[in-house]
């Protein structure tokens, strides 16, 4: 069903938020060979990303805004600078517990921001793989 991908990252400070969502996907991918993994460290979360460069494995990535030390919006600049073989495997999805429409437009200028969502990730987490099951099975 999710076959298109094999990696799931969340890079949020937000421990509480990432262990529901963690219960969230584990219960959407029960019987999948989906590679799942939470940082809330961004630069822990960015080494991680950078070490798995030579990866192929088709990635989601679910990016915080607001993080102390380095904030979505450097991890986001960083990955932009990767090469563009190693772009087409990833997708991002960016966080936000405070919406605004300015950051909205800066994300989705971004060729590698998919959407950019307001917290909690588990509301949307449905719709989003309902949307990319029709997009493969359409294409």
């Amino acid at each position: 069903m999710f076959n298109d991908f094999k990696e799931l990252l969340i890079i949020d400070d937000d421990s509480c938020h990432n262990i529901m969502c963690a219960l969230a996907i584990k219960k959407l991918f029960r019987s999948s060979d989906v590679n799942f993994t939470c940082f809330t460290n961004s630069e822990e979360g960015l080494a991680y990303i950078m070490q798995s460069t030579a990866s192929t494995k088709k990635t989601l990535l679910f990016l915080d805004i607001n993080m102390p030390r380095l904030n979505g919006w450097q991890v986001l600049e960083q990955l932009e600078q990767l090469p563009r073989s190693v772009k087409r495997h990833l997708d991002v999805y960016i966080l936000t517990a405070s919406p605004n429409e300015i950051d909205k437009q800066r994300a989705l200028k971004s060729s590698l921001v998919s959407q950019y969502l307001e917290k909690p990730l588990f509301h949307h987490l449905q719709s989003i793989f309902a949307k990319r099951t029709l997009q493969l099975t359409a294409a």
